[in-house]
C-alpha cells in the first residue's frame, strides 16, 4: 500500500524544519503517479515536540473534509504521515495528528487517531527499524 519515494530534505539544526519539509512533500504528492497521501488543499498548521519522542502534527480541516474516505485510503494517509516522520527523524517515535488544533477520533471514520501513533512498516517494503 505504501511505497517510499526519495526526496531532498535540507538538513537543519531544528528538527521541526525537517519535519515541515517532510509534511510539505506528503501534501505535494507523489512524483511517481501514486495516489496522494493527503489532499493538496491540506495545510500544515504547526508541528511541535511534545516530549518523550512525541511529534504533534496539526493539519487544517481539509485533511479530513477532503479525504476520499475508505479504510485503505485512511490507513495509507495516517501511516504515510507517521512512518515518514518516524523513519526520517530519529528522535520521533510517536506521532499525534490534530485537525485544526484539536484531537479527533478519525480522519474519515475508520482509523482511531485520538492517541499518538507508532510506526508500522507492515504495509511497506521497508524492514522495521530497531
Amino acid at each position: 500500500m505504501l511505497e517510499p519515494e526519495l526526496r531532498d530534505i535540507h538538513s537543519s539544526a531544528q528538527w521541526t524544519d525537517e519535519a515541515k519539509q517532510i509534511m510539505g512533500e506528503l501534501i505535494r504528492g507523489s512524483n511517481e503517479g501514486r495516489p496522494p497521501a493527503l489532499s493538496v488543499d491540506t495545510r500544515l498548521r504547526s508541528i511541535f515536540w511534545a516530549g518523550e519522542g512525541l511529534c504533534v502534527v496539526d493539519l487544517t480541516r481539509e485533511a479530513a473534509s477532503s479525504h476520499p474516505g475508505g479504510l485503505t485510503s485512511e490507513v495509507s494517509t495516517v501511516y504515510a504521515i507517521v512512518n515518514s516522520l518516524t523513519e526520517n527523524l530519529t528522535a520521533v517515535r510517536k506521532v499525534q495528528i490534530l485537525i485544526e488544533g484539536n484531537e479527533v477520533e478519525t480522519l474519515a471514520g475508520h482509523v482511531d487517531i485520538s492517541q499518538p501513533m507508532v510506526q508500522d512498516l507492515s504495509m511497506t517494503p521497508l524492514p522495521p527499524r530497531d
